[in-house]
């Protein structure tokens, strides 16, 4: 979705691995260590390289729809490749998948992360992290280190197949296109949800 972040695998993507850790613009940048990436002759902003993968913004202003993505390095421009781009494409982010399945990446007000060990209880407030919630509002610019608020209205969210009552996503301060839906578990549901 525009705005989200993307994972694009290869191989000979980058020839040293690089990301934005003490970065202090306020905008991500377009290239890093010589590699960048356009998405419909956009550039996108660069999260992180390695050999094997990029991570990267879809530029905001990109149009649902078919697009070209393609990958510039110090080898020269890769093939174009076709992806399809929603208005909004929600992703959650999960830790490694295990007996009871994929597992949302999510953490109680107190920070500690939600757990076979550490479960929540109904009505507990916790956060989910994700990307691809389509455009916020107030709109940010592409590669934009979000430092003020803004979120998605309209976002409906489900635990167990029930609808949760107030739940807001919205970007995450002093990152680029990553989002955190704050939310009370709702009742009356017993184990892994």
């Amino acid at each position: 979705a525009p705005g989200g972040v993307m994972v694009i695998y290869g191989r000979n993507l980058a020839l040293l691995a690089g990301n934005l850790e003490g970065w202090q613009g306020l905008r991500a940048p377009v290239q890093m260590n010589g590699t960048s990436v356009l998405v419909n002759r956009l550039p996108a902003p660069v999260l992180s390289v390695s050999p094997n993968s990029i991570v990267a913004q879809v530029p905001v202003e990109t149009m649902p729809g078919q697009v070209e993505v393609s990958v510039l390095n110090t080898n020269g421009p890769s093939a174009f490749e076709r992806a399809r781009v929603e208005r909004a494409a929600p992703a959650l982010f999960f830790d490694q998948i295990n007996a009871d399945g994929q597992v949302a990446v999510a953490y109680t007000l107190r920070g500690e992360r939600v757990s076979p060990g550490n479960p929540v209880e109904s009505g507990q407030m916790v956060s989910i992290f994700g990307t691809g919630f389509g455009v916020a509002a107030p709109r940010q610019g592409t590669g934009e280190v979000v430092t003020r608020l803004a979120g998605f209205p309209g976002v409906i969210v489900t635990v167990g197949g029930q609808a949760v009552r107030n739940a807001r996503t919205v970007l995450i301060p002093g990152y680029v296109g990553f989002t955190q839906t704050m939310l009370a578990i709702p009742g009356n549901l017993r184990g892994p949800q």
